[in-house]
This record gives C-alpha cells, sequence and structure tokens, in this order.
C-alpha cells in the first residue's frame, strides 16, 4: 500500500489505559494471562513498535482501518538486543531496526546501559548488554571500535567500573 492510501485510512486509536498488553523493565510482553511465549507475536509485536509525542504505541493495519495502541511500559520500549561487529558497528534494537554504535549517545541510568536513538533511550539487556561490554575499557570508559578508543558519554563512577570489572571477570 502506497504512503497516500494510508493516509487516506480512518485510524483508531486505543489509549495506554485501555491497552490489554503491557511491556516490562527487560522487553517482555505481558497481558492478563501471563507473559507472551510464542516467539512469533512476541516479533510480530516488536516489528510494530513506533514513537509519536504521545508515547509508544504498536500499530497494524486491518482492511481499511489502521489500528493503533499506546501500551504501558516500564522505563522504556527500545531494547539493544545484539551488536553486529564490524568496521561501522550497529547496535540491532528489539524492533529490528539498526543503528550506529555511537559512543558519545551511550549513558548509564540506574544502574543501566542505553543509547540514544531519535530523543529516546534504548536499553541494553541480555546479549546486546554482553556484546557491547566485550568492547569497553572499564578504566578509561571508553569503547574500542576499528581498533581505536572513543569516550563514551558516560561520568566515569566507581559503581559503573566495579559493574565492568564485575562482568569482565565472568566472561574471561
Amino acid at each position: 500500500m502506497d504512503k497516500n492510501s494510508r493516509n487516506k485510512r480512518r485510524i483508531v486509536v486505543i489509549p495506554r489505559e485501555e491497552a490489554v498488553f503491557w511491556m516490562d523493565e527487560n522487553g517482555d510482553w505481558w497481558n492478563e494471562h501471563g507473559r507472551f511465549e510464542k516467539r512469533r507475536i512476541i516479533e510480530y509485536f516488536h516489528a510494530s513498535i513506533r514513537h509519536d509525542f504521545c508515547g509508544f504505541y504498536v500499530e497494524q493495519e486491518n482492511g481499511d482501518i489502521l489500528e493503533r495502541v499506546y501500551f504501558p511500559y516500564i522505563d522504556t520500549a527500545l531494547f539493544v538486543i545484539r551488536i553486529i561487529d564490524g568496521e561501522n558497528p550497529k547496535a540491532v534494537l528489539n524492533t529490528g531496526i539498526k543503528i550506529d554504535l555511537d559512543p558519545a549517545a551511550l549513558f548509564m541510568e540506574n544502574d543501566n546501559l542505553y543509547i540514544r536513538v531519535n530523543g529516546v533511550k534504548a536499553k541494553f539487556i541480555k546479549q546486546g548488554l554482553e556484546e557491547v561490554l566485550k568492547l569497553i575499557d572499564p578504566e578509561k570508559m571508553a569503547i574500542k571500535i576499528n581498533g581505536r578508543q572513543y569516550p563514551m558519554g558516560i561520568e566515569k563512577n566507581k559503581g559503573f567500573v566495579d559493574f565492568l570489572k564485575d562482568f569482565f571477570k565472568k566472561i574471561w
């Protein structure tokens, strides 16, 4: 469907207070019956995430109607799930979008590592966190990309350095 046809569709908006599903702080989807378990449904929901001035929502086409459901989430609805290493490393988001791994966009908040993405934050989780931490020199608060070290947008603090040292002890 072309962009003009999409703009002529009727849009049905469900506010977050009426959504029957939500996302937790680890990027898992839930409803009244529990955590989503079917991988295909989870991937569909993640790929459908969009953001506007009202917040995060999922969107789907249903005939001539565009359904947009704003959903509750804890902290953020964007997560870095893995890193594609190489000449120009990329962070892969839960939405499937790949973004440049920009050292200046990294920051810590409440003992979690994030990257800024178009004005919103994406939290590093599981595999993505393990992969990016392998690129970080905790003493210099720098990330190594293509053999060069770049300072990160993170203030050096003892808690984060200790966190990184503990992590490196586990993987080496």
